[in-house]
């Protein structure tokens, strides 16, 4: 998942923390700690990023076209999230489904997964692969919608 790289560049930035610090060997509560705020700075990072983003959609009305679409004139699995997240943002749930069904179903299940990868690194600073086959099953999925909406519409 995405989740894997970076927390593969958190954990550099945590020992690279640890030998500034001059500490050789620092504590299991201190190595969460840093796991932790790496963990909080990355999540606020991406969820800044998405309201700036939203502020800007808002505001303005425009939103950065899909190059997917620009390029071959179909529409790519992902294309609609911009309108999903104005739709939810309005609290227009059906306007939301009808953007992008994919992506709203399947987010709240990739956010819980999210959530408990990050929980178990910050816990062990291990990277788990219990959940090896949810990319491969998931990229299928994307395709096939991809595929559909493109035959359907």
């Amino acid at each position: 998942m995405i989740s894997v790289l970076m927390m593969t560049v958190s954990k550099g930035a945590a020992k690279s923390v640890w030998n500034r610090t001059g500490m050789k060997n620092p504590d299991r509560m201190t190595r969460q700690r840093t796991r932790r705020n790496n963990v909080m700075r990355r999540w606020a990072v991406l969820l800044l990023a998405g309201l700036v983003y939203l502020g800007f959609c808002l505001s303005t009305g425009m939103s950065l076209p899909c190059p997917f679409r620009l390029l071959t004139g179909y529409l790519c699995p992902g294309c609609g999230v911009t309108h999903m997240a104005l739709a939810l943002a309005h609290g227009d749930l059906s306007g939301a489904m009808a953007a992008n069904p994919a992506i709203l179903l399947t987010a709240p299940l990739l956010l819980v997964l999210q959530i408990r990868e990050d929980a178990h690194w910050i816990r062990t600073g291990e990277i788990t692969d219990s959940d090896f086959y949810l990319p491969q099953i998931l990229l299928a999925v994307f395709l096939l919608f991809g595929v559909w909406r493109n035959l359907a519409g």
